[in-house]
């Protein structure tokens, strides 16, 4: 049986989980889109530069595309990797707080069970 301050911590733990998958998601996905679709724009932009050409053609447009896949993928890929060091280094604050009010509360105990020498 789990002991109340290991179930305050699995809960914890739990919860922390979820908001921050949700947080990674919905900011993943947001800046993702963000950046290819600029990525997009600016491949258009310097069609338009060198070819002075509009509408572009197919060729640039499929090349437009896949910039902005490749662009929005690594975006979304590097936004996951720093919501996943951030979700870490919070853990790690949280339980250390945990830790410090444990070590307390033992130090408290054998304070009372051992007598104080004088």
């Amino acid at each position: 049986m789990l002991r109340s301050a290991e179930r305050g911590i699995i809960v914890y733990l739990v919860r922390h989980l979820i908001s921050t998958a949700f947080r990674a998601f919905f900011r993943m996905l947001g800046i993702g889109l963000a950046c290819a679709l600029l990525g997009a724009v600016m491949t258009l932009i310097v069609s338009y530069a060198f070819t002075a050409q509009w509408p572009p053609s197919a060729l640039t447009d499929t090349a437009a595309i896949v910039i902005a896949t490749l662009v929005g993928y690594a975006t979304a890929l590097t936004v996951l990797v720093r919501e996943a060091v951030q979700g870490v280094r919070d853990v790690e604050k949280e339980l250390g707080k945990v830790s410090q009010v444990a070590v307390a509360e033992v130090a408290s105990r054998v304070a009372d069970i051992v007598p104080a020498r004088r």
